[in-house]
């Protein structure tokens, strides 16, 4: 388009045994960002920060201002799309782009007004003029006529003193176009401005400025994803993400204040729906886990000649399908949907629990034991679900809460169990361990109707309770917690989890812990039980054994000697470990700031957080 610049040329270079392809381009002439070094204040001769021409490309030249700079740390940022073209054929205004048609800021609000566009600081602002269609329109001969003109001249916003402030208050980051300047070519001299919009944005600002953009095919997937059926916030949300390298569709973004205002209504509407449900579905597993220890304890045992090793076995039996299953329950709840498939895996273990009410001998409940391991298993992907709605500073404190709730299930699990061997034993012929079975799966049967009704599902396609402006903040909110709704699992993926060292020390340090857990959970009513308590008072005394557990479970040698010996080290040994963790994380992050303008760093910046995962240079461990 400027017959004054080298015009592209490729060479085929042909070898004896293989061919090159051989480019000689002036970047200007395509796809490109303007960097700082392109244009400076005309009359002053002064780029950014004060540099001058001498210091660029002098004898003693400097790259520091050089386009590559922006590559070192993500460019990423919502990108806000202009259709000024679509604005304009709607209003009637007709233009060819390849005059100097200037657009003023009324013509750009009116439109931001049309599509309902509201700005944010640090948005990339990207305007549609028109400058692809018409090009396009255009035939080869006439194509090659547009660089030949004595006028080169262009569509764009006008430089005036009111364009520039209007960028300036918006807080924009970046803009481009898809045009040649962005601004109205050539700019008009006898403006209040004084000078063109490039001499602002780069040379004062320090502004990134697009040009040649194609954004013809991003217009119509914004139109259509804002069709006369309704607004689809989960595809909007994806267009709005401009990703350039790195980190993109994970950076936080600017808020107004009324974003901030519905963001914390988002964040409570969530504390109210999906934390409870979460927490509810962590209580009855923890409940149904124990019934067998606490069955066993309310005769149990001595009713169906049970010895303690078929009954380490039917405890022991809840893992296979425990473990199996796991893996398969992380992913596929997307799939599924999260309240399909919570809800659905209590309805499997709840039921599984009843049907143990009729069991004649051991080999019966070691079976079911395993169906309901299985379906507790999918269980286990309610803290991924979490991960779909709270950003990684708002996890812990949820986290915890989870946490609690298992600890005072085995609060309440004594008391249940208690309130049953008092009022149950013998009732219609059953002993109260069939009671204890009986009631706590009905229970959890119930509660699987209520999450399924109330668990809100992935924020994309939450449906009620939730106002349109609420699920796009949702779904901005997921994006900044390294979630990502299309990506799929690949091999690569799976080597990178196997090869990872924090993956391997996370897993002993939480089997380390689970060792202790398990075996007070699952057993501790059977070790109180040889103290020489009765069944009656037993129950009663578990109940409160939580909090008493560290002060004297462990002071009555000779029992259990191998069991709670190993308990006790693999405690320690996981506190231990948890301060080693941290600081091998905080190494990591050290590391990955030494590193960060290094040549590797950049060349990992070239791959998405999606392919590199935590592995990524710019991704930092929250501490």
């Amino acid at each position: 388009m400027n017959a004054e610049r080298k015009a592209c040329r490729h060479k085929f270079n042909i070898k004896p045994r293989s061919n090159d392809d051989e480019l000689d381009i002036n970047t200007q002439s395509s796809t490109h960002w303007d960097g700082l070094r392109h244009v400076g204040y005309q009359n002053e001769r002064l780029f950014y920060n004060g540099m001058t021409q001498d210091e660029i490309c002098g004898a003693r030249s400097s790259d520091r201002l050089g386009i590559h700079n922006l590559s070192r740390r993500a460019i990423a940022g919502r990108g806000v799309l202009l259709d000024y073209r679509s604005w304009a054929v709607s209003n009637g205004v007709e233009y060819d782009a390849f005059t100097n048609h200037r657009v003023t800021v009324s013509d750009l609000l009116q439109c931001a007004k049309a599509q309902n566009l509201q700005f944010r600081p640090g948005d990339i602002l990207l305007i549609r003029f028109g400058w692809t269609e018409d090009y396009l329109k255009r035939n080869e001969m006439e194509r090659k006529a547009l660089g030949g003109r004595e006028t080169r001249t262009f569509v764009g916003v006008e430089n005036t003193l009111e364009m520039a402030k209007w960028h300036w208050e918006n807080g924009f980051a970046a803009v481009a176009s898809d045009t040649n300047a962005y601004e109205a070519w050539f700019p008009d001299t006898t403006s209040d401005l004084g000078c063109s919009l490039h001499e602002v944005f780069l040379a004062g600002w320090g502004m990134p400025i697009g040009e040649l953009w194609n954004l013809e095919k991003l217009a119509v997937e914004y139109q259509e994803a804002n069709t006369s059926h309704g607004k689809d916030a989960a595809r909007i949300q994806e267009l709005e993400t401009v990703k350039i390298s790195g980190l993109a569709a994970h950076e936080p973004v600017h808020l107004t204040p009324e974003e901030a205002k519905l963001e914390r209504r988002l964040v409570r509407k969530i504390d109210l729906l999906a934390l409870p449900m979460i927490c509810l579905m962590y209580f009855l597993a923890s409940l149904d886990r124990s019934d067998v220890s606490n069955a066993a304890v309310a005769g149990m045992s001595e009713q169906l000649s049970i010895t303690p090793q078929q009954l380490s076995n039917c405890v022991a039996f809840f893992f296979i399908g425990y473990i199996v299953f796991q893996l398969p329950g992380q992913l596929f709840i997307r799939q599924l949907q999260p309240q399909n498939q919570l809800g659905l895996a209590m309805i499997v273990w709840g039921t599984m629990t009843t049907i143990l009410c009729k069991a004649t001998d051991w080999k019966y409940i070691a079976v079911v034991r395993v169906l309901i391991g299985s379906a507790e298993a999918f269980l286990q992907a309610g803290p991924l679900y979490l991960t779909f709605w709270y950003k990684r500073e708002e996890l812990a404190t949820r986290g915890s809460i989870i946490m609690a709730m298992m600890a005072i299930a085995g609060f309440m699990n004594g008391l249940i169990a208690y309130g049953i061997e008092k009022n149950m034993n013998g009732v219609h012929g059953w002993g109260s361990w069939r009671w204890i079975f009986l009631i706590e799966g009905v229970l959890t049967v119930g509660m699987a109707f209520v999450v399924r009704a109330i668990l809100p599902p992935v924020p994309e396609k939450i449906r009620w309770f939730f106002s349109e402006k609420e699920k796009e903040i949702a779904i901005r909110r997921s994006r900044q917690a390294f979630n990502v709704p299309h990506s799929k699992l690949s091999p690569t993926h799976l080597l990178l989890v196997l090869r990872d060292p924090k993956i391997w020390f996370y897993a002993f340090a939480y089997s380390m812990m689970n060792i202790s857990l398990t075996a007070f959970s699952s057993f501790l009513p059977l070790i109180i039980k040889s103290f020489g308590a009765g069944g009656l008072a037993l129950l009663m005394v578990f109940g409160q054994s939580f909090a008493l557990m560290t002060a004297e479970i462990f002071n009555d040698p000779p029992y259990y000697y191998k069991g709670k010996g190993l308990s006790f080290a693999a405690t320690a040994l996981t506190a231990l470990l948890t301060p080693i963790f941290m600081l091998y994380l905080k190494r990591e992050n050290d590391k990955k700031d030494r590193l960060e303008s290094s040549m590797e760093s950049q060349q990992k910046r070239l791959q998405s957080l999606e392919e590199l995962c935590d592995a990524h240079p710019d991704f930092r461990y929250w501490i």
